[in-house]
């Protein structure tokens, strides 16, 4: 089982905490738990982008890989 959490919702929030510029949003999700390989709706693999081509990451310390 998974959980999945929008922050969207506190854009004002999150962004004046950050500083954000206003021409940048927020949109990010995450699944925490354990995954079932074989079930059906998890053997479609799609191509993506890296990280770095979408995304500006604060608050985290190394590199990103993606």
């Amino acid at each position: 089982m998974s959980r999945r959490v929008a922050f969207a919702p506190f854009h004002d929030q999150i962004a004046s905490y950050l500083d954000m510029p206003e021409d940048e949003v927020t949109a990010f999700g995450m699944s925490l738990g354990f995954g079932e390989p074989e079930a059906e709706v998890n053997q479609t693999r799609m191509p993506r982008h890296s990280v770095q081509d979408f995304a500006r990451l604060l608050g985290f310390s190394g590199t990103v890989s993606g």
